[in-house]
């Protein structure tokens, strides 16, 4: 059945999945909104990640796409964007809540680091596998493919992630043996990195069990996104297998990075002068410094003559208290 897929049913599933992983985007954002909360890091992330995913062609793409696929070659680079800009989004969400702590600052950053190497790498590997001599449309005269029936699919105008899930070429080029498994792995591996990041802390929370577990379930999404993607090392590399793989990994990857902030901020109200804090570990106030103290003339005097007494009587007959006695006229602050 999956085999037998027109390409009328791929375009249609492909536009309302397209339209869902914008409308989960698109709620996240809302909400920030809606809660009166200034937009974060991970917030604008988000919206050059609405971009990459639902950006049609425009008239000077078609044109390059019709003369040499340059848009073919773009389309991979957004969407290898997309995805990892989905995992920042889940880890500045991670550093959000968890990042004052010591621990969790020293993993978070390695995990920063590990994130950006992947990046590069996957962007290194399409790059040396894709776009060489063998791939290079003006001197092949078309896409990157390895078959001859799937030049027609290489000129689809569809929606930018439509037609980079449509597209075999996008398949066989990064479906080749050496590429296939780097892809997967690289990708799989940093799902799994951000999975496995916040579980202790999410164990440690003071909160019931049904919420801890509801939290790691939030978390895991990242599970099925991983699985898509190890997915296609198992599964025939055909047009409509790939379009569902890639449909899937692009909607769980929007749900993973979008549900626990829509999650925080579904019963928030707004933003007040003193915030409190996300995370009650996080809670320790900072001391406040002593407000300095007036000390008048009179008080000097009589810490001056304070040595002087033997009883305490004495001490108080030294103190002046009336306006006709030796008290200045004005005070002299002195700031301890």
């Amino acid at each position: 059945m999956v085999s037998t897929l027109s390409y009328t049913a791929c375009t249609v599933a492909e536009s309302c999945i397209t339209a869902l992983m914008v409308a989960i985007m698109g709620v996240r954002l809302w909400l920030r909104k809606y809660r009166h909360l200034p937009f974060a890091v991970s917030d604008y992330l988000t919206m050059i990640a609405i971009d990459c995913s639902s950006r049609p062609p425009g008239p000077q793409a078609m044109a390059a796409l019709k003369k040499s696929a340059q848009l073919f070659e773009a389309q991979t680079y957004l969407w290898v964007t997309y995805l990892w800009l989905q995992k920042a989004v889940v880890l500045l969400f991670i550093q959000q809540i968890w990042g004052c702590l010591p621990w969790p600052r020293i993993w978070i950053r390695l995990a920063c680091a590990y994130l950006i190497l992947t990046f590069m790498a996957t962007i290194i590997i399409y790059t040396n596998t894709c776009i060489g001599p063998v791939h290079h449309p003006g001197l092949t005269g078309r896409p990157p493919s390895t078959s001859e029936n799937s030049s027609q699919d290489s000129y689809r105008l569809i929606f930018l992630l439509s037609s980079m899930a449509n597209n075999e070429g996008v398949a066989n080029c990064i479906g080749s043996k050496g590429s296939l498994i780097s892809y997967v792995f690289l990708n799989t591996s940093t799902d799994v990195v951000l999975i496995l990041l916040p579980i202790p802390w999410l164990i440690r929370v003071k909160r019931s069990w049904s919420k801890r577990l509801l939290l790691i379930g939030l978390f895991s999404i990242g599970l099925l996104a991983a699985g898509a993607s190890l997915s296609r090392a198992f599964l025939p590399g055909t047009q409509t297998v790939n379009t569902i793989i890639y449909l899937f990994e692009g909607t769980l990857a929007a749900l993973a990075a979008n549900l626990p902030m829509i999650y925080s901020l579904r019963g928030r109200r707004a933003r007040s002068a003193s915030p409190a804090p996300s995370d009650p570990e996080c809670s320790t106030p900072f001391p406040q410094p002593p407000r300095p103290r007036a000390i008048t003339d009179t008080e000097i005097i009589g810490d001056s003559n304070e040595t002087d007494t033997d009883t305490p009587s004495e001490h108080q007959n030294t103190r002046v208290s009336s306006q006709a006695s030796t008290e200045p006229l004005f005070r002299r602050e002195l700031n301890l």
